[in-house]
């Protein structure tokens, strides 16, 4: 008999600490409500207040910029005239570059140094483009101009057509 109340009186107490612990529980969680309602509520009411006051401007603006675009040009341009329009062509032509004949004729000034020249100098040799030039690259050094044979894909026509234009 003593066992059960022993028993019975651990299993009070057991009861007991589980409900002190659900109202304590309980309690912290009301508490935590009332902070959200009474601190993060107002910041969140606030903040909304403040985005929908910037909606509001970013609409009135939107608006001005519509209303501006619908009116026509205050300031009429006048007619070009003869000198006008050749400055606006020379403008153009300067702009869109020179010519592909004028650029091959300028692309090689002197003979290129198959040793040591860079890709875009050997690309600008005729009838080669990148990918022979890295070939070229790739197979250097050079004893004689004579070894660019040696590349894949140049044979002697090609050859024939660089050997005034490069040198070692």
């Amino acid at each position: 008999m003593t066992r059960l109340v022993a028993w019975t009186n651990r299993l009070y107490w057991v009861v007991c600490g589980g409900l002190i612990l659900l109202t304590a529980g309980l309690a912290a969680e009301r508490h935590l409500r009332r902070l959200t309602t009474d601190l993060v509520n107002p910041a969140l009411a606030q903040v909304s207040e403040e985005v929908s006051g910037e909606r509001r401007e970013l609409d009135e603006l939107r608006e001005q910029v519509k209303q501006l675009a619908a009116k026509p040009d205050p300031v009429e341009t006048p007619a070009p005239t003869p000198v006008v329009t050749k400055l606006r062509e020379t403008a153009v032509s300067q702009a869109a570059g020179p010519t592909p004949a004028a650029v091959s004729a300028a692309k090689v000034a002197g003979p290129v140094n198959i040793n040591l020249g860079t890709k875009e100098q050997l690309m600008d040799l005729p009838g080669i483009g990148a990918s022979y030039a890295e070939k070229i690259i790739a197979g250097r050094p050079y004893a004689s101009v004579d070894e660019l044979t040696k590349v894949k894909g140049i044979g002697e026509k090609t050859l024939a057509k660089l050997r005034d234009q490069v040198t070692l």
